[in-house]
């Protein structure tokens, strides 16, 4: 059965102070990525989503239908939170992808 996602948090987080419960919560998630993503396979799956995702590439283009556009920038902003929530730099990994190409 699926929980309502509030409901999920406090059973893995307790009744913690909202302040608390918000910083709690930050870094179980943090910790989360780290320990599916900072892995061989993860390396895998974060050079398939940067190639998937585009985030070395462009996406404006003047033929280029603005709900295209939008489509395409969500898939970057995606990748780039996943990012985010390891604290590691697009531009970490797109030297980690160039030296993957040339190597």
């Amino acid at each position: 059965m699926i929980q309502t996602n509030a409901k999920w948090w406090v059973e893995r987080l307790g009744s913690l102070k909202p302040e608390e419960f918000n910083r709690a919560k930050q870094v179980l998630i943090q910790d989360a990525y780290r320990a599916q993503f900072n892995t061989p396979d993860g390396e895998v799956i974060l050079h398939e989503l940067f190639e998937f995702c585009g985030l070395d590439k462009v996406t404006y283009s003047n033929d280029l239908k603005p709900e295209a556009l939008a489509f395409y920038e969500g898939q970057k902003s995606v990748l780039l939170h996943m990012l985010g929530m390891m604290e590691y730099s697009q531009f970490a990994l797109m030297r980690k992808q160039g030296a993957k190409k040339n190597g």
